[in-house]
């Protein structure tokens, strides 16, 4: 059994920088798992009509979750920017955001990859993963970078 940890700062640089690498769908996956502490099933569930322009924001995008506990999030900057790069490459700008055949269990499969990629054991994600957030979410408004969370639906 792994022990709960917090991800480092360089464990963070690196697995963004593995999943930029691996093209626009794994570095949007990290940028949500990692930064804004999406669970795998929400990300799931994410489809293109999730996606909304931030009103208080031209160049920020809200992002809706449904599932268990549906939320509205902030995306940081680098997030929006992953997110338009993701969605130029999809062959059709209708449905599933990631892909149709998508599951929980496959976006714990890439989030997987990835870590192992960026040299971190698999199965640090989840509950573990979303500590992630609370680290970076202060740093985030420091920089200017966005990155809230806004409760319920929109």
């Amino acid at each position: 059994m792994l022990k709960h940890r917090v991800i480092t700062d360089q464990e963070v640089v690196a697995i963004l920088a593995e999943a930029r690498a691996g093209g626009p769908a794994d570095e949007l996956l990290a940028e949500l798992a990692v930064t804004h502490g999406m669970r795998p099933g929400e990300i799931a569930t994410l489809r293109l009509d999730s996606v909304e322009n931030d009103p208080e924001d031209p160049e920020g995008r809200l992002l809706r979750s449904e599932g268990k506990a549906p939320r509205t999030l902030t995306l940081s900057n680098s997030a929006s920017q992953a997110l338009a790069r993701h969605i130029t490459s999809l062959p059709e700008r209708e449905g599933a955001l990631f892909s149709d055949t998508d599951t929980t269990a496959t976006i714990v499969d890439r989030i997987d990859r990835i870590l192992a990629d960026a040299g971190l054991p698999r199965g640090v994600h989840g509950p573990r993963l979303r500590l992630v957030q609370q680290l970076h979410e202060s740093r985030r408004r420091d920089q200017g970078d966005g990155g809230d969370e806004r409760d319920g639906a929109s």
